[in-house]
């Protein structure tokens, strides 16, 4: 018995060993962001109109993981931009789960970027220690009723 405890806290130390040197294979973490509809996503509205955009977040951290959302429209040149919405949800390993948020159409610009933005505490690829991550996703909306050069 003494041999095979010895022999176990040998195996024990030497995978201990090889994960500090980061050479066993480590799960890939990663977190999918992505619209639902993406084909049914309008490519024109007019300025006060409402549209619901669905999005789809997708936990693959391997741990439970909380996520803020933002959804912001853009003018072309970034500089005049609104906050439509924003949330938060938690997710354990592999749960999914769809948003569909009303959006009300901004005076930007006769054209806009709708960005969807995710920010939460992930695991980078051969990291230990969680940092905080990002990703976004966008479509472009024609607003053909918004001024021109509208700030």
């Amino acid at each position: 018995m003494a041999i095979s405890g010895l022999i176990f806290a040998s195996h024990v130390a030497i995978a201990d060993q090889l994960n500090t040197w980061q050479v066993l294979p480590r799960p890939e973490r990663f977190s999918e962001l992505y619209f639902t509809d993406y084909h049914q996503l309008p490519a024109s509205l007019y300025v006060g109109s409402t549209q619901r955009v669905r999005f789809t977040v997708h936990n693959l951290e391997h741990r439970t993981t909380t996520y803020q959302y933002t959804i912001v429209a853009f003018a072309p040149d970034r500089l005049a931009q609104q906050q439509l919405a924003s949330g938060s949800l938690t997710l354990g390993q592999n749960e999914s789960q769809v948003i569909t948020q009303a959006l009300t159409t901004p005076a930007l610009s006769q054209r806009i970027m709708i960005q969807v933005s995710l920010q939460y505490s992930g695991i980078l690829p051969g990291g230990v220690q969680p940092s905080t991550e990002t990703q976004s996703i966008h479509y472009w909306l024609k607003v053909p009723n918004a001024p021109k050069g509208a700030k």
